[in-house]
């Protein structure tokens, strides 16, 4: 027997912002294996224009490289108008856009020593800066809002779309001298769950994934890729770090006709750490 028919996605036609690199391109790679059309989105054009043309040759599908600020609505709304001109719709849209720095709220005593802490990166006593704080939640936050604000009138309009946000597990484990970070992915879980219930009479749902550690050996150094290994064997439960097209499959099945009863969920993908 072949796989249930709810599961297909072949001929939809997906954004993933943030889809140059890490989690993002895990995601670009398996809508593109599963069918899919669509375009990866980044500030720069660094690693998405010979990502997706690499993804292209490999999946026979067409997917786009595009780069664009995705801390801004009118920027997002390019994208989408881009995509729809070429594509004739959009069906999914993923912000898949963030990142992460080590940086206390105020000065921290160079004799302590941290709990929690999940980075490579030494310790700091240097406490964030305002424009440093707006950075984190600009890309961590902002992004989400700009890129369902670009989407939407789109989706209510074919009363029908998935919007998958990606969050992280720090909201739920804290991170010392994440604090700006955790903030920002937290209040994707709050908008997330908002935005389902106001889009939910048009056929549109709205889920967050919550990744744990998936490391991107393509744009980490090799000792920060060592510190995520050996972190993962001691605090994962599952003893491993996550492979990027794991994220990628989570996607796929909330994009899915599979996934159509799910809404303003937030899927932890973490190996159990939270656990």
């Amino acid at each position: 027997m072949g796989i249930s028919s709810e599961f297909n996605v072949d001929g939809k036609v997906f954004v993933v912002v943030g889809g140059g690199r890490g989690i993002g391109r895990g995601i670009v790679e398996v809508l593109a294996e599963a069918g899919c059309n669509g375009a990866a989105v980044a500030v720069t054009p660094k690693y998405v224009i010979p990502f997706a043309e690499r993804v292209s040759k490999e999946s026979g599908q067409t997917i786009l490289g595009i780069t664009a600020d995705a801390t801004k609505t009118k920027e997002m709304e390019r994208v989408a108008q881009d995509v729809i001109a070429k594509f004739g719709k959009i069906d999914i849209w993923v912000n898949a856009a963030g990142d992460s720095i080590e940086e206390p709220l105020v000065p921290l005593p160079k004799s302590v020593t941290l709990v929690h802490k999940t980075s490579a990166t030494a310790q700091t006593t240097t406490p964030i800066s305002d424009d440093r704080f707006r950075y984190i939640f600009d890309l961590n936050f902002t992004t989400i809002h700009a890129g369902c604000r670009a989407v939407g009138t789109h989706f209510i309009q074919r009363r029908t779309g998935r919007v998958i946000n990606i969050g992280s597990c720090m909201t739920r484990r804290g991170g010392a001298t994440q604090t700006t970070y955790v903030a920002a992915k937290a209040g994707i879980e709050g908008f997330t769950r908002a935005l389902a219930l106001e889009w939910a009479p048009y056929g549109i749902t709205v889920n967050c994934i919550a990744p744990g550690a998936f490391p991107d050996p393509d744009t980490m150094s090799p000792d920060t890729l060592a510190f995520h290994h050996e972190f993962a064997v001691k605090n994962v439960p599952i003893g491993r770090v996550g492979k990027l097209k794991e994220i990628g499959f989570a996607t796929l099945f909330l994009a899915s006709e599979a996934g159509a009863y799910i809404t303003g969920q937030i899927l932890g993908v973490d190996g159990g750490i939270v656990l």
